[in-house]
């Protein structure tokens, strides 16, 4: 959520009031912050709205008072006077007019990219959260703010979730979310827009491993959890975390079969309801092992989805080491959120889970 110093910033934009320098600083933030952005397009168009409202008031006192006039003297200067005032006005009148019928179309097209957002030719539904549709205006507007200053800045065509690996800056998500990614960041309340590069790809176990390289990001002093080398058992207590949309979000359930999609057997069938944005995030165990790793849901099934195993995750890195990227850390082996309750478990869990966006100026 965004301060009062962020609305009065968008303020002096608006009103033209921040130097040459802050007004550049200022369309690079809403250029590479989303809900900056959002912020930013409502509430320029609730002050113009605004400013049209007082128009269309002035407008109504004039003809008022022209109408009085024309009641109280009925020669035939006043009907001139009318027509005088319609042909210095009528710009206004029908902007003011152009203004409600936009609202309602705006309305209409957005329940009818609600309705095609649900599609899925297929059973398995992976979880990227597509986000380009609703800020390609948005783009378009900035673009033609600044497009005489600065280059054109990627919007986030998707987003999912990851979380930490090693404590100095390796983190773990779903392959398919980063497939085809010009740039990756990734950011949640500690870590805001770092940018991250891709250093494995393992296509089998739907995987990816990146590397933050923004010089910023300050190393974990360790990690409170450890990978899970066993497997989990049926109707078992499991839950995840994740960015389904901007803030991260709890879900709980049970492991409800040992295999995953079409009897694959390095996922598990998991009993939560996860949405697009949960993928690649962690699925845990009720002592705070990762056990899994979120990849996919059933579309015909609420509350079904599938996780790769942690051996399986265990397995891919271990080789790393061996014959692959020399990515330099090993995977942690000491688990401290054994014992706390569920709640505390994820007061320490949620900073090292991370929001990624992916850009993509290709799509």
């Amino acid at each position: 959520m965004k301060t009062s110093k962020d609305l009065e910033e968008i303020e002096l934009y608006l009103d033209g009031k921040l130097s040459e320098q802050d007004v550049a600083l200022f369309e690079i933030r809403l250029q590479t912050d989303p809900e900056m952005l959002q912020v930013f397009l409502e509430y320029k168009k609730i002050k113009e709205s605004l400013f049209l409202y007082g128009k269309r008031v002035k407008l109504k006192q004039k003809l008022e008072k022209i109408h009085q006039e024309t009641i109280g003297d009925n020669s035939y200067k006043k009907p001139h006077q009318l027509k005088v005032f319609w042909l210095q006005h009528y710009k206004v009148m029908a902007v003011a007019a152009s203004v409600s019928l936009l609202v309602a179309l705006s309305s209409i097209m957005y329940l009818n990219f609600q309705k095609e957002q649900v599609r899925q030719s297929t059973n398995f539904k992976v979880l990227k959260r597509d986000i380009d549709k609703i800020k390609r205006s948005q783009n378009a507007l900035i673009n033609n703010i600044n497009s005489a200053k600065k280059a054109d800045v990627p919007v986030a065509n998707y987003s999912g979730t990851g979380f930490a690996i090693s404590r100095d800056g390796y983190f773990i998500t779903s392959l398919h979310l980063i497939k085809g990614a010009d740039s990756v960041f990734i950011q949640n309340k500690h870590i805001q827009n770092y940018k991250a590069v891709t250093v494995f790809r393992d296509v089998q176990s739907d995987i990816a491993i990146l590397k933050v390289v923004s010089p910023e990001f300050v190393s974990y002093s360790s990690l409170p959890y450890s990978f899970s080398e066993k497997s989990g058992n049926l109707g078992e207590q499991v839950f995840t975390l994740g960015y389904p949309r901007e803030d991260i979000v709890y879900g709980d359930g049970a492991l409800s079969a040992s295999s995953g999609y079409e009897g694959d057997t390095i996922s598990y069938q998991i009993s939560i309801p996860v949405n697009p944005g949960n993928s690649g995030g962690p699925l845990i165990d009720g002592s705070g092992n990762i056990i899994g790793l979120i990849s996919g849901k059933l579309t015909e099934t609420e509350g079904t989805a599938f996780a790769i195993k942690s051996q399986n995750i265990v397995s891919v890195i271990d080789s790393l080491a061996i014959d692959s990227l020399h990515v330099g850390f090993k995977l942690n082996k000491k688990n401290n959120l054994i014992g706390l309750s569920r709640v505390n478990q994820i007061k320490i869990l949620k900073d090292y889970i991370v929001n990624i966006k992916v850009y993509n100026n290709g799509k």
